[in-house]
């Protein structure tokens, strides 16, 4: 497995939160947000990766990866509303059974980390929060 391949999957997560109902996400950016994104977003990077030294038994890695999801409004009830929401549709979706091993690619993720906060933005603050993932994969030494 790959830092492409895992980031691919967790795309195709976020796109069925995004086609799915209520279809609270606008758009998903696995590069540069541009300088004009549609709100709500979700971007996916990848973190640092974790090999146990001289681990030949159980050759495992644990890759990290980091969903963040940004909106922005005047309307800071409804901007709460749809990010509380939308936080609530990619967890679900991450929780479902088939996305826990990325359709039988990696092994599992590990508990996750969510995290909310506001940052400063062109004319409001921008609400956002982050979905901190680790994944497990093991693998073989040929």
């Amino acid at each position: 497995m790959s830092y492409y391949a895992i980031s691919q999957k967790l795309k195709t997560i976020l796109e069925t939160v995004r086609d799915g109902a209520g279809g609270r996400l606008a758009e998903i950016y696995d590069t540069q947000v541009p300088t004009s994104p549609e709100y709500p977003y979700a971007t996916i990077s990848s973190g640092d990766a974790t090999e146990d030294t001289l681990d030949t038994e159980l050759n495992k890695t644990l890759y990290r990866f980091t969903i963040r999801a940004v909106n922005v409004s005047e309307d800071k009830v409804a901007t709460e509303t749809t990010m509380r929401k939308l936080a609530d549709d990619i967890l679900a979706e991450l929780r479902k059974r088939e996305n826990q091993t990325l359709g039988g690619t990696v092994d599992r993720f590990l508990p996750y980390t969510l995290t909310w906060g506001y940052e400063n933005g062109n004319t409001v603050p921008n609400r956002y929060f982050e979905i901190q993932l680790e994944i497990l994969q093991h693998y073989s030494i040929d």
